[in-house]
């Protein structure tokens, strides 16, 4: 699912998801295989999204299977449409299985290597998912979240010449987009003084204070569609804050699991970590996401609104959490790259697939 010409060149509708009680239409659209090259300028330029990877994979006589989803949806059916995946091609006989996945759904599949497709509200740490397949390479992937998320809830997000398609109000419709917002030390805003506040993003009742999201302008909706708009707010911070809870826990296993995992972090470029809060502002005036300088000058300020990272996730959130250290075979590897290059550039493919072959021809830790 992704961009058509005339859409890059500015045509077309949001891409909100149809939500008829909030007041939100939207085009009904299914995903589409896996992205592999993204237009900027159509016919022009583009850039290379996962083609390179695939190719790679396949010269190297490796089956792949490409795994489609809603990228605007829930990530829990991801984790149960992985998990099914996985089950169908050990029925096949298939057993040396390795997952490679990238930025949001490098969540999709760490909730599922710890937990399988356990529900939220009742998973227990089982390890599942890694004692199901041999290796896994997660690159980019927002641990604490990404800050440009936020920001893309409340001004959106142009894509080429387009700046409707992923409007903040479709932005702020995706339930995915909840899933990726800043967590934990990544949660954090200035305040004019330059003093840090942390947790006013996972707050929910901040929402309806500085009127975030679908929240923009609340006192001329309806009060039933503001209301029901509040609500599922308020239940997607809730559910995707329990995603990232358990994800992020610390983990309760003595045994280590059968797979390993080589984690590939992005540094180099100026990467948003911070917004500058307005207190006594609403809508897009209550945060503000630049320094009065390029991003480039940015990163050398004192209290900026920019870290190291890969241009999407910062070096800090795209660490993977203590648990998984502690219970796979974590093979850290950080390379100066933007976030789109972790998965094409030619030296970062040598590698993954060289870190993927040697991990398919181990004998997991289960059968030793």
């Amino acid at each position: 699912m992704w961009l058509s010409v005339g859409q890059a060149l500015g045509n077309g509708v949001p891409l909100t998801l149809p939500l008829d009680d909030l007041g939100l239409d939207g085009p009904l659209v299914r995903p589409d295989e896996i992205l592999r090259e993204i237009p900027i300028v159509p016919w022009l330029y583009h850039i290379d999204g996962y083609g390179a990877l695939l190719k790679t994979f396949q010269e190297a006589g490796l089956t792949v299977v490409s795994m489609d989803y809603d990228w605007r949806d829930d990530l829990m059916r991801a984790v149960r449409h992985l998990d099914e995946t996985v089950v169908n091609l050990k029925r096949r006989g298939i057993d040396r299985i390795a997952l490679v996945a990238h930025s949001m759904g490098g969540l999709i599949a760490s909730y599922y290597l710890r937990y399988g497709a356990q529900e939220i509200q009742t998973a227990t740490e089982t390890w599942k998912g890694a004692n199901e397949v041999r290796t896994v390479v997660l690159a980019g992937v927002p641990f604490d979240g990404s800050m440009a998320t936020f920001r893309n809830m409340i001004y959106g997000r142009p894509i080429g010449l387009n700046d409707t398609l992923l409007n903040f109000e479709a932005v702020s419709s995706f339930p995915a987009s909840y899933y990726v917002l800043p967590r934990a030390d990544s949660d954090r805003l200035l305040t004019p003084n330059g003093t840090e506040r942390q947790g006013l993003i996972g707050d929910a009742s901040n929402w309806a204070r500085y009127q975030w999201g679908l929240l923009r302008d609340k006192d001329g909706l309806a009060p039933d569609v503001g209301n029901k708009r509040l609500a599922y707010t308020v239940r997607w911070l809730e559910i995707a804050g329990r995603f990232h809870d358990l994800v992020n826990r610390p983990s309760t296993h003595d045994r280590a699991a059968g797979c390993s995992l080589m984690s590939i972090v992005g540094i180099g470029t100026s990467t948003l970590a911070k917004g500058r809060l307005n207190d006594h502002a609403t809508g897009r005036s209550s945060v503000r996401f630049d320094d009065g300088v390029s991003s480039r000058q940015a990163g050398v300020q004192e209290n900026s609104v920019f870290e190291d990272g890969d241009g999407t996730v910062t070096r800090r959130a795209s660490v993977p959490p203590d648990a998984y250290a502690k219970r796979l075979a974590l093979n850290g590897r950080t390379y100066e790259a933007t976030h789109i290059d972790l998965m094409n550039r030619k030296d970062i493919r040598r590698d993954i697939l060289n870190f993927v072959v040697e991990g398919l021809a181990l004998t997991p830790a289960s059968e030793r």
